[in-house]
């Protein structure tokens, strides 16, 4: 007598008949997100040979090509895009279950997404009173600087700089936005050594202090204000944007400041504005929950309370600075 085994073995043995190689699926995908065999094979720790055979593998079982030789780098198709997509929406399930799995379960962690910048000049500051009245919730900070992207977010809640509009059409739950007002800002001694009066600083005779950060930036800022520039004038550059904020407290120079990420060295006297020049950022924090459907209950009602709670300081900020609501996004206001 059989004895028939659960529904889902069946599908799993014909998964199995049908599905390529899973380490030939992990070589292509580093493959086309990275674009380059030699960089898959680095990160993957293989040799840049095992990246081939691996996509040869592909190629052969789907009897086509999977990406373009252009001189000596390659282009994935169409079809390898689209296929390289699902997969890594499969394996950022696949290793967020596995994540889920390795937490102790007697602790509640809930894992915080934001920038260097965002973390190190605003949010730590602000965290101890979040804690006390959450005492036995543990709090694991990811902090990256590179070019968000919601729909990638590993993160239970977090910090997304960008459009809200995207947030929208990815239906990726958003709790709450605010504008920022951007503005030069240097350390009083430098102000002061400027011996300004009541004149506005001429910004193209200063040292600027610049970053990698694409929504930070000084050309970007100029042309909001309606000023010229030159590339040529930033005179020390930073990749990450606290760095260039550290800078000017010290009196390098004069760095773009973003008020509501410097309200606190703002406050303290660590950094003045310069110029009564000011921009409303066209770009807006926003607070997302980007796996609001995928975490654990308990996990997800933290996730909202701390939502909440962020939410009422973005709140506290925008209702201090009311342009922030009434001026449009990239006009330019005065103090």
């Amino acid at each position: 007598m059989d004895v028939e085994g659960p529904p889902w073995k069946e599908n799993a043995m014909s998964l199995k008949k049908h599905l390529p190689s899973f380490n030939a699926l992990i070589a292509f995908e580093a493959a086309v997100r990275l674009q380059s065999f030699t960089a898959a094979a680095r990160e993957l720790n293989v040799t840049q040979a095992a990246i081939s055979r691996q996509i040869k593998v592909l190629e052969t079982d789907f009897g086509m090509s999977l990406f373009q030789r252009v001189q000596r780098t390659v282009v994935p198709t169409d079809e390898s895009r689209i296929l390289a997509e699902a997969l890594r929406q499969a394996f950022d399930t696949v290793g967020e279950t596995i994540d889920a799995i390795r937490r102790p379960k007697d602790a509640m962690t809930l894992t915080i997404g934001a920038t260097i910048s965002e973390i190190q000049l605003w949010l730590l500051r602000r965290l101890p009173e979040f804690r006390a009245a959450h005492p036995g919730l543990g709090i694991r900070i990811v902090s990256r600087d590179d070019p968000p992207d919601p729909r990638h977010e590993t993160a239970d809640v977090a910090i997304y700089f960008g459009d809200p509009a995207v947030c929208s059409a990815q239906k990726i739950k958003c709790f709450e936005s605010v504008r920022d007002r951007v503005f030069p800002v240097c350390s009083p001694g430098f102000l002061e050594r400027l011996e300004l009066g009541d004149h506005e600083p001429d910004l193209t005779q200063l040292p600027l202090i610049g970053n990698d950060v694409p929504h930070a930036t000084w050309p970007e800022w100029f042309a909001q204000a309606g000023l010229e520039h030159q590339a040529s004038q930033v005179a020390l550059s930073f990749s990450h944007y606290a760095d260039g904020v550290l800078a000017a407290i010290d009196g390098q120079g004069v760095a773009l400041g973003w008020g509501m990420v410097l309200e606190d060295c703002l406050k303290s006297g660590k950094l003045v504005p310069l110029g009564s020049r000011c921009t409303i950022s066209r770009l807006s924090y926003n607070i997302i929950m980007p796996r609001a459907h995928r975490i654990p209950p308990q996990t997800r009602l933290s996730a909202e309370a701390f939502a909440i709670w962020l939410g009422s300081h973005f709140r506290a900020y925008r209702d201090e600075y009311p342009d922030l609501v009434t001026q449009n996004s990239g006009s330019t206001m005065n103090f």
